[in-house]
């Protein structure tokens, strides 16, 4: 982590899938990066506004995270929240997200958990292939964008598939 956040100069979060859901349990602050108050250790985030949930939406079982999907759904129809481009409102548009991010190998929200944010995340997984946790890169919307980010997630994706293959996976 230390390193991801020595080279890019953003804020490195670990999560893992906890009994609330997607929930940090560590963090290196980046050099270019403001600390993030709002995002600590023991922050519960959301699956459809943070690239961490989404990450565990994409690779748990859904009987992990229906009934969470299923409250976040009904947030965005009924209007409580505010609606954002970037956030799927339906199911249909919820697993075309996870078969992108399974397909690309990490997740990407922009402006969604938090405004001019990006983040980047990359699942870990074990000796059976499923995921146990999460490296997720955030930094400012306008030092990390779509244009300037693919050295970040080429970073991300090789320590993430190196801390996979300690936890035993294979491929």
């Amino acid at each position: 982590m230390l390193d991801i956040s020595t080279q890019t100069g953003h804020t490195v979060f670990l999560g893992v899938w906890g009994n609330k859901g997607p929930t940090i349990v560590y963090r290196v602050e980046g050099s270019k990066s403001l600390p993030l108050l709002e995002l600590r250790v023991g922050s519960v985030l959301p699956l459809l506004s943070s690239a961490l949930g989404r990450n565990f939406l994409a690779h748990l079982p859904a009987a992990e995270t229906s009934g969470m999907l299923e409250h976040e759904l009904k947030l965005q129809s009924s209007g409580y929240t505010v609606p954002h481009a970037d956030i799927p409102r339906t199911a249909a548009a919820v697993d075309e997200m996870k078969s992108i991010i399974r397909d690309q190998g990490y997740s990407r929200c922009q402006n969604t958990l938090l405004p001019n944010f990006t983040s980047l995340s990359a699942p870990i997984f074990d000796l059976s292939g499923g995921i146990v946790a999460a490296l997720t890169i955030m930094g400012p919307a306008h030092m990390l964008t779509e244009e300037n980010e693919a050295d970040a997630v080429r970073l991300l994706k090789r320590h993430t598939a190196e801390i996979s293959q300690t936890a035993g996976m294979y491929g």
